[in-house]
């Protein structure tokens, strides 16, 4: 599953210029479009309709979401996009995911010739499940074992 959302839309952002609610003046016509790599691949070297596994809608609102079913061991790329080439605008993307975090790996790629380039790494938030017992500082664990003793009653030592 996936959420494309945008920053505009609840405010206007124009000083002194106030816009009627949505606010569509500030939203950008957006979506998003998911295309197989090849195994030895890193990125998309140009467009091709034939590996296209996903297209979301194109919308002009403050989110764009959807789901697909990709298939375990391939590689994929995300592709965010206005429907304007040359717009540029903020643009966010979540990706939600029916899969252990250790069992997926997430990076953001860019095209070799690309120098200007601002590197933003993909932020991962775990399921509670996931919270690992070696995520938990060492004076947490220190201090639950020597409470430990004075948490238990004369009713829990009784066999």
């Amino acid at each position: 599953m996936f959420s494309l959302s945008q920053t505009g839309g609840r405010l206007p952002q124009q000083k002194g210029k106030y816009f009627e609610y949505p606010f569509i003046e500030t939203l950008l016509y957006a979506n998003l479009t998911i295309f197989k790599l090849n195994k030895n691949e890193k990125f998309l070297s140009e467009f091709d309709p034939q590996r296209i596994v996903y297209t979301s809608p194109i919308k002009r609102e403050r989110e764009n979401s959807g789901r697909c079913q990709l298939k375990a061991g391939e590689k994929y790329v995300v592709v965010c996009s206005t429907e304007m080439g040359s717009q540029t605008g903020d643009l966010y993307l979540s990706v939600y995911f029916n899969q252990y975090m250790r069992d997926v790996e997430i990076k953001r790629a860019f095209h070799p010739s690309d120098k200007s380039l601002e590197e933003v790494l993909p932020y991962f938030i775990p399921e509670e499940a996931e919270k690992l017992v070696s995520q938990t500082p060492l004076w947490k664990l220190q201090l639950v074992r020597e409470s430990l003793k004075f948490m238990m009653t004369d009713e829990d030592t009784r066999g």
